[in-house]
């Protein structure tokens, strides 16, 4: 690479660095850094002209869509409060296996994230009822945390999920087919927390009381807790799965369902619907300050050349594409200790994902090894959201003890994304039996 190559390259990255440490959020960051290197390429007038392109018909694509719907349904079940219902109809059930309300609340957060998609609320929803009951009955503070820290994070992998929509728009692959793509390792990755957690308890029953047997007439009448969730769950993914539907059209009507629940549950109000679509708005409003910076940035890196070099480069290495795959996966492992999920993909999807493609993986099975790693990114400091939401439920837990809980659910993301690059077709299989996904 050439000096001039250099210069162009970390110029903006220097500039990205000083922003992000001063401050500035990480999407005027990204794209001020390509508007940088856009002006050194091609002049300041040709850089503004292409910034108002990028932002005008990354904004106006249809493809958005599913982003908005999806996020407003998992606000609207948030304030509903299905999540007790379910955390106590699971505890019903697994009273007297160690570590049972730990196993229980990974569970009940991997069932609220197949109707939230979004791994803060999945924590916070279960984490403000779980982690309470767990300290009451004795639990030592960083199983308890820990569990729930990482439990949220299934939110992401299982559908429908708000990480396969930033991948499925950065990348611009099919979401649902990354939909279908992410139930088997997310099956996979809840079986792996719950073993964990019935060794741990195994081993130290002292830091995991048993709790209360349930009769077996309470835990048929708590199985009620399941219907809803289980109904939204074949909306939104029966209809796409059968090709019925759109992932906005399941959206739309995974949203409507959210409505319809939070009526029966008697949450529907206006001040309710109010805050849901604020909070909607905002969002939405962040991550696309952060898609339209990470895309214009991927513009800069094309037009620069430095895309197509790093693909020659990558692919002629003298190693095995998997080999190369680890690399990309350590890289991202790493960045997401400093990037939040939607900066992480959308800043390297652009660049990694022509990479992927040359050595002939397949992009929804990448973009499941990406989730994953977002998943790792939620649990680990010194941005990982999950740690911070649960140290807000329980201030006087300190934070250190709730990262120890987390760790070991880190190291399970780690034997699950080997699971799954070892095997590609636990994420491809599926999807591809079925048919007329769209």
């Amino acid at each position: 690479m050439e000096i001039a190559d250099v210069a162009v390259l970390l110029t903006p990255l220097l500039g990205m660095l000083v922003m992000l440490f001063v401050g500035i959020p990480i999407g005027i960051s990204i794209g001020f850094a390509a508007f940088i290197g856009f002006a050194m390429l091609v002049g300041v007038d040709a850089a503004m002209n292409r910034l108002a392109q990028v932002a005008y018909q990354q904004v106006m694509s249809y493809a958005l869509s599913p982003l908005v719907v999806f996020i407003f349904m998992g606000e609207i079940i948030v304030f509903t409060g299905i999540g007790v219902d379910l955390y106590q109809a699971i505890a019903k059930w697994s009273g007297r296996i160690p570590g049972s309300l730990a196993m229980g609340s990974i569970v009940v957060c991997a069932i609220f994230g197949a109707i939230c998609g979004v791994s803060m609320a999945g924590a916070l929803a279960i984490g403000l009822l779980a982690i309470p009951e767990m300290q009451r009955m004795g639990y030592h503070n960083s199983i308890a945390t820990g569990a729930v820290a990482a439990g949220g994070t299934l939110s992401i992998m299982i559908p429908p999920s708000i990480a396969f929509v930033f991948y499925g728009i950065a990348a611009e692959e099919s979401i649902g087919a990354l939909f279908i793509a992410g139930i088997i390792p997310g099956v996979i990755m809840t079986l792996l927390y719950g073993a964990y957690i019935f060794l741990y308890g195994t081993m130290y029953p002292e830091r995991t009381p048993l709790a209360t047997s349930a009769s077996w007439r309470e835990r048929l009448f708590s199985l009620k807790a399941l219907l809803p969730v289980g109904a939204l769950f074949v909306i939104v993914l029966g209809s796409i799965y059968f090709g019925l539907c759109t992932p906005s059209e399941a959206g739309a009507m995974g949203a409507s369902g959210a409505l319809l629940l939070a009526m029966v549950y008697k949450k529907f109000s206006f001040r309710n619907i109010i805050t849901a679509c604020r909070t909607t708005a905002l969002t939405v409003g962040m991550v696309l300050v952060i898609f339209v910076g990470a895309i214009y940035f991927g513009f800069f890196m094309g037009l620069s050349g430095l895309t197509d070099k790093l693909v020659v480069t990558m692919v002629s290495l003298p190693v095995s594409p998997i080999v190369i795959i680890i690399i990309i996966t350590l890289v991202l492992m790493v960045l997401g200790c400093f990037l939040d999920i939607g900066s992480l993909i959308f800043l390297t999807t652009p660049v990694l994902l022509p990479v992927i493609k040359n050595l002939g993986f397949d992009p929804v099975w990448y973009g499941v090894v990406l989730v994953i790693t977002c998943e790792m990114a939620m649990i680990t400091p010194p941005v990982g959201m999950n740690l911070f939401v649960i140290q807000g439920i329980v201030p006087e837990v300190p934070i250190g003890d709730i990262i120890k809980g987390a760790f070991p659910f880190f190291l399970i993301d780690i034997v699950a994304l080997v699971i799954i690059i070892a095997f590609p077709s636990l994420a491809t299989w599926l999807p591809s039996q079925v048919i007329g996904l769209v």
